[in-house]
């Protein structure tokens, strides 16, 4: 079952673009077009939750209306200890809907800033592989230039028509050229093997929470990597040297030297093919990065317009501050304007909650992008979408 799966996965290799993936959405395309139907569903999970802002509404509506009839309909004694109350309540409110913005907006810029040292972590795995791929790129020419050399001393020395004896030497560097061919099909088969280990690590999901967790580097990733190859990994590596081996042994009946090109030909095709697979494994992880980087990006514009919709919340709140203080004190001298205050009061509230529901609305779209985009620290599993609902809601 697994080969049939490997054989597909190579055959893949050979797939060639239809005229329908040129014109089909690009990722980028399909990660707004995700974000939008999930911001779709986030309105919707805020329209449930104006009920809660409709009944917080009326406590306030109430307030200020008993605030502005107290001097009419209630004694001095009674207006003095209903103004304040009423001014104290009405700043709470106000206050309170900006602690809960920014407290919605902290969240976000937490899970933004993984997301950044995720991307960051997961470039520098792939700038190391790289690093392993430099080599790859430095040993196929050098196995093109065994080749060649094969091809060049493939015919006798002409010295040797004068000193027949030295013809040893010719054949002992054919030889030679052949082992260190297949030597070095073998040791570029290993690189491509660590460079496939990089790569894959660039392109796995972690599975993260919001909380603690101890940090990872490819220093302490890698650390174990190389204390011991696994058998199927030595098998491949001899699997490799193979070619070159067998075509310096068959056919048995031709000249040495022929077999002796034939062998270090396949030898460098082997590397070639080597080089093909890392480049193709690390253009498949830089695609992968490259949508964690837009994920952050994403979420960091979202964040960015929710600081932007909260921004007026803390001059709001110091304006209630300030109201409520001043109605304490015009309470003492005129409680008819005191009571006219508390429409300020109220109107401030209005300001600052339609504004930290705006707030709300951004920061937890930076989260439905990060779960669309299926960044490395989302688990599908415990399904995000819920606790969403729930923060937007309360």
């Amino acid at each position: 079952m697994s080969f049939a799966r490997n054989v597909r996965k190579f055959m893949k290799l050979f797939d060639e673009k239809k005229a329908d993936d040129y014109y089909a959405a690009s990722a980028a395309e399909r990660a707004v077009e995700g974000v939008q139907a999930s911001l779709s569903e986030l309105r919707l999970s805020v329209r449930r939750g104006e009920k809660d802002w409709v009944r917080t509404g009326a406590v306030v509506g109430v307030s200020t209306t008993a605030a502005l009839l107290a001097p009419f309909v209630l004694s001095e004694l009674l207006t003095e200890v209903l103004l304040p109350l009423v001014g104290a309540v009405l700043t709470v409110f106000a206050v309170g809907a900006e602690a809960d913005a920014r407290r919605t907006i902290a969240g976000s810029k937490v899970w933004a800033a993984e997301l950044n040292e995720i991307a960051s972590t997961q470039e520098e795995l792939l700038a190391v592989g790289g690093l392993y791929k430099a080599k790859l790129l430095a040993l196929t020419a050098l196995s093109v230039a065994i080749g060649i050399t094969a091809i060049a001393v493939e015919e006798p020395f002409s010295f040797l028509l004068v000193f027949p004896q030295l013809k040893f030497a010719q054949t002992l560097m054919q030889v030679g050229l052949v082992v260190f061919q297949a030597v070095l099909a073998a040791w570029v088969t290993g690189r491509l093997l660590t460079v496939m280990e990089w790569t894959k690590r660039v392109r796995q999901k972690v599975t993260a929470s919001m909380g603690y967790t101890d940090e990872e580097t490819p220093r302490t990733w890698f650390r174990g990597k190389r204390r011991g190859i696994g058998g199927f990994k030595r098998l491949l590596t001899l699997c490799a040297m193979f070619p070159s081996i067998w075509l310096a042994i068959h056919p048995l009946g031709s000249h040495f030297a022929k077999r002796a090109v034939a062998s270090t030909a396949a030898g460098a095709l082997v590397v070639a093919s080597m080089l093909y697979f890392a480049e193709y494994m690390t253009s498949r992880a830089e695609l992968a990065q490259a949508a964690r980087m837009r994920t952050f990006a994403m979420a960091d514009a979202f964040v960015n317009s929710a600081e932007q919709q909260g921004a007026i919340l803390p001059l709001v709140s110091a304006a209630s501050i300030a109201f409520a203080g001043l109605i304490t004190f015009l309470t003492e001298v005129n409680p008819f304007y005191a009571s006219g205050l508390t429409v300020l009061q109220a109107l401030a509230w209005l300001v600052a909650s339609r504004k930290a529901v705006a707030a709300k609305f951004e920061s937890e779209a930076a989260l439905k992008v990060n779960l669309r985009s299926m960044s490395p620290r989302i688990d599908v599993g415990q399904d995000p979408v819920r606790q969403i609902k729930r923060m937007v809601l309360n």
